[in-house]
């Protein structure tokens, strides 16, 4: 009784003190403390970045949509001129329809390894300039890649679809649409507390899951009448929201231009070339430095920011379970797509108030129980993991629709994980390198969805060989990926030492 006792009051002490800042730290993280922001700056901030989200939003899931139709039908004519198929199957030539799919894959294998390539160039930006800046450089490169595959579609007799696949490049330009996620939860994180910074995190998410479900109704009003018309309407959405970021407050920008003027060797303009080649040389090592610091302090020094970035990749590896979901209904149980379509409604607003209601109301109770903010944050992971392990295997399972119904309640909190292990990232490294450990984690985000879908639908055709019982392969294997995810947290402990400030136990996390 006393042991359970003082592991109780262990969860409720401060797990972490402040690190003291090294010389590489203070050079990277020069945020204007939180102190400074008066209320109204707080307000006006979080509601110019809820403005930034949805309309962002809306504007790439409009755009998504409406250019998919395009595409298809303008692939769908190259094949039979007379057609006017607009959507995937409507397409009578196996040739065109095998076309639209290569040139889909490999448009999302690129789009993914855009965010590969640029996630620790960005971070570490993100943690030396402006992120706010760099938030309209994102949008700016997110609109360019828009434009040019609008021309691509505009002139289908003169440009070949695939050159959609040079468009797509274009995202280098700020690192596309996980950077740019990363960008808003940095920005989110400079101006909250400890203690609410999940909570914050969570209204995000629902944010994006309420502007997503507010495109869809818009998108049929307007594919009825033209699809152009829906493409239009997804640009210039996206070019609003450059205009709510730049009425962002600074969280970071001005210590961050300032510190930087004082201790940046600056270049100029007519300085000797070899002088030049020279500072960049410098520059480049001292940001190959930071990388080498930053992989050994992942993997090394805080192990626990490398499981937690491991457990992002296993988890998100279920992150196209409502495809499969449609797969599964539609082979095993003979649903119709509209019923199969049903259930992913369901699950849209099941996720709406598990992520905007549930689990912010759950992190605020904590809060009233003393609960430190780590212990809390890792209470509120293990228990998202259980409920979607739980769900995946129901799904699985699943004969009937009672089954079906309890799997996609279950599923819910899915799209909650990401923001928990953010604020986990933020407590266990002392808010330092906040930018680069957040585009870490879409790095993660962008190699599960790169290997994820490829993958489990290997599974379903291999399960569908197998007989009908095993159509839920899919399902059991992204359970235990998941599961695998829930022990690198659950592995996570609240010691009275680490609040002291001891050295861990041997062989702890």
């Amino acid at each position: 009784m006393a042991s359970a006792a003082a592991a109780s009051t262990d969860e409720r002490q401060q797990l972490l003190i402040p690190r003291p800042n090294d010389d590489d730290d203070s050079q990277d993280e020069c945020q204007l403390p939180q102190d400074s922001f008066a209320k109204s700056d707080h307000v006006s901030l979080f509601v110019m970045l809820a403005f930034v989200v949805i309309t962002k939003t809306i504007g790439s899931s409009l755009y998504a949509a409406a250019v998919y139709s395009v595409e298809y039908n303008i692939n769908c004519g190259h094949y039979l001129p007379n057609s006017t198929a607009s959507s995937p199957m409507q397409c009578r030539s196996d040739d065109a329809n095998a076309e639209f799919f290569t040139i889909e894959t490999w448009r999302n294998h690129l789009g993914m390894l855009v965010g590969l390539l640029t996630a620790v160039p960005y971070g570490l930006a993100a943690d030396r300039f402006s992120r706010r800046n760099l938030l309209a450089l994102s949008i700016g490169g997110i609109l360019i890649s828009m434009a040019g595959e609008i021309i691509v579609c505009l002139f289908p007799n003169v440009f070949p679809l695939r050159l959609v696949w040079l468009a797509i490049l274009f995202t280098l330009i700020g690192g596309g649409p996980l950077i740019f996620s990363a960008l808003v939860f940095a920005i989110a994180s400079d101006v909250s507390s400890d203690a609410r910074r999940v909570i914050v995190f969570f209204l995000i998410e629902a944010l994006t899951i309420m502007a997503a479900f507010l495109s869809q109704p818009l998108y049929k009003a307007m594919a009825n009448r033209n699809p152009w018309l829906a493409v239009y309407m997804g640009l210039a959405m996206t070019c609003i929201s450059t205009i709510f970021v730049l009425f962002l407050p600074a969280t970071r920008d001005v210590a961050s231009l300032t510190d930087l003027d004082s201790q940046n060797e600056s270049i100029p303009r007519n300085a000797d070339p070899v002088c030049v080649f020279t500072k960049l040389y410098r520059q480049g090592r001292n940001a190959a430095k930071r990388m080498v610091s930053i992989g050994r302090l992942v993997t090394r020094e805080n192990k626990r920011l490398g499981l937690l970035l491991l457990g992002a990749f296993l988890f998100y590896m279920s992150h196209y379970s409502p495809v499969l979901t449609v797969f599964y209904l539609i082979r095993r149980l003979n649903w119709t797509l509209s019923d199969a379509n049903l259930v992913s409604v369901v699950k849209l607003w099941t996720k709406m108030a598990v992520v905007a209601v549930v689990l912010p109301t759950t992190s605020l109770i904590l809060n009233r129980l003393r609960y430190n903010p780590a212990a809390k944050d890792l209470w509120l992971a293990r228990g998202i993991i259980l409920a979607v392990v739980a769900g995946l295997v129901f799904m699985g399972f699943s004969n009937g629709r009672a089954m079906i119904i309890m799997g996609t309640v279950l599923l819910s909190p899915d799209s909650a994980f990401i923001p928990v292990a953010r604020s986990l990232l933020v407590l266990f490294n002392g808010g330092q390198h906040t930018g680069l450990l957040f585009a870490l984690v879409a790095a993660m985000q962008s190699l599960s969805l790169l290997v994820g879908l490829p993958f489990l639908l290997w599974l379903f055709k291999v399960g569908s060989h197998w007989g009908s019982v095993w159509y839920g392969l899919p399902f059991f294997v992204s359970a235990i990926l998941t599961a695998l995810a829930g022990g690198s947290v659950a592995n996570f402990r609240g010691r009275h030492s680490e609040a002291e400030g001891e050295r861990e136990e041997p062989g702890g996390v």
